[in-house]
């Protein structure tokens, strides 16, 4: 799950059940948190705000 607001994560249960494995657990959300950022493009250009200018390859496909 994606979140893309900080109230967001409100919508988080530590109490999970998967519907297609009938399993189900307590989760640790802390153990599950990733932030990530980038520079805005007004302060610093990057090459990767610009994906389809960057060489091959720039964009990893992972396979299931």
């Amino acid at each position: 799950m994606v979140l893309d607001s900080f109230g967001a994560l409100r919508t988080l249960k530590t109490h999970y059940v998967c519907g297609l494995c009938d399993v189900s657990g307590d989760t640790e959300l802390d153990d599950f948190i990733e932030v990530t950022f980038s520079i805005s493009p007004k302060f610093r250009r990057l090459p990767y705000h610009s994906p389809e200018t960057l060489p091959f390859p720039a964009t990893v496909h992972c396979e299931p």
